[in-house]
């Protein structure tokens, strides 16, 4: 079986995680390559995601498979490029391996008929799990926020939303970047994580949160939304909705009760999420039951294919038509004329000879600039 992956999947990665589940079972060859690698012939390719999928065909394969936690091209901002080709790979006539049932679900609604089949991301319960001596459950309700969905500078409702609560808590913010070890060490030392991204993220953070113990609070949306059931092993609460979140979370440090049934029920769907080598068989099982099926019917796939690139160039279009207007107006805003004024009045004849006498002091600073700018170098 041949894997191709963008880059060489990093750990922690979903989809590299699976691959590395797979190749430690008995039985199984598993060959792991960059897009256009030569490759010889294999029983099954398979696109770890929407930026290998372009080489999928060009691997001698019997069948062509696209592995997906969740759409790349609904994470994107609407200026880029990229949402084209990113939506455009889930209309290629290839299986489907989905991380999660709403991503099955999700392809039911996209493209009827689809061959779809789950095979979930592991969860290392090595790593990630409850702390050793239980946490007594009362005031103040301690809050992890986790915005590593987030943009850098880019504004956070989850803060908004402990800056509203009226009663005592404790909040922290989840630092980007921290290893495996560390992360769980922070979600160890909470009763609730806040996880409001509003795009249909693969719910890895999700998961990790519940193994830990932490009650997940978050958008009924994607991969973060299937683990989470409603009263039972944590909380949907709706989009931009500030005020009430924020009294839902004080609803939960008010009844330390409620608050224990949620954290055993998160603990609940932890202990029977697959683990490694869980995971191995599940990718191992799907793929031996599209090796089985007939290939993909490819009636229908190039109009999907078309029907996308138009509706998202169309949509990319809208964003450089925006782009032009505003960049119109601010040329004929009257700050900008009277900078271009002062500008062309200082490139012309009257005053070259003040040119001639700055140049030399402009010339020096630079160099001092240049100078400085080296002793503070590290």
């Amino acid at each position: 079986m041949t894997f191709l992956a963008p880059q060489l999947p990093v750990a922690g990665d979903p989809a590299g995680e699976r691959v590395r589940a797979l190749a430690e079972l008995d039985g199984i060859d598993v060959v792991l390559a960059l897009p256009d690698t030569p490759l010889g012939p294999a029983d099954v390719a398979v696109a770890l995601d929407w930026r290998s999928a372009a080489s999928l065909f060009s691997v001698d394969a019997a069948r062509h498979v696209l592995l997906v936690d969740d759409f790349a091209h609904e994470r994107m901002p609407t200026w880029r490029a990229e949402r084209v080709p990113a939506a455009i790979a889930y209309d290629l006539p290839v299986d489907v391996i989905a991380g999660g049932e709403w991503v099955i679900e999700a392809f039911a609604q996209r493209r009827p008929g689809v061959r779809a089949l789950l095979a979930r991301a592991p969860l290392d319960r090595t790593v990630f799990h409850p702390p050793e001596v239980p946490r007594t459950v009362g005031l103040p309700l301690r809050i992890l926020i986790d915005d590593s969905w987030l943009g850098e500078g880019a504004p956070s409702d989850a803060v908004a939303v402990a800056a509203e609560m009226q009663i005592g808590h404790e909040t922290a913010v989840l630092a980007p970047g921290l290893s495996a070890a560390d992360r769980a060490f922070a979600l160890r030392a909470a009763d609730v994580v806040l996880y409001l991204d509003p795009t249909a993220g693969d719910g890895a953070a999700v998961r990790e949160a519940m193994a830990c113990g932490a009650v997940p609070v978050v958008l009924p949306v994607g991969g973060q939304a299937e683990p989470v059931r409603v009263g039972v092993s944590g909380l949907h609460v709706q989009p931009d909705d500030v005020r009430g979140t924020a009294r839902a979370l004080e609803r939960l440090a008010g009844d330390p009760d409620v608050m224990a049934g949620l954290r055993g029920g998160a603990l609940g769907v932890a202990d029977v999420w697959p683990g490694v080598r869980g995971a191995g068989e599940e990718l191992r099982a799907a793929l031996e039951e599209i090796v089985a099926a007939p290939v993909p019917e490819m009636a229908g796939w190039p109009t999907r294919l078309v029907g996308d690139a138009l509706a998202q160039s169309a949509v990319l279009s809208l964003e450089l038509q925006a782009l032009t207007g505003e960049l119109h107006r601010i040329e004929r805003d009257e700050a900008y004329l009277a900078a271009q004024r002062v500008r062309d009045a200082w490139r012309g004849p009257r005053w070259a000879p003040v040119r001639r006498l700055a140049r030399p002091m402009t010339g020096r600073a630079r160099g001092r600039l240049a100078d400085e700018s080296a002793d503070e170098a590290p």
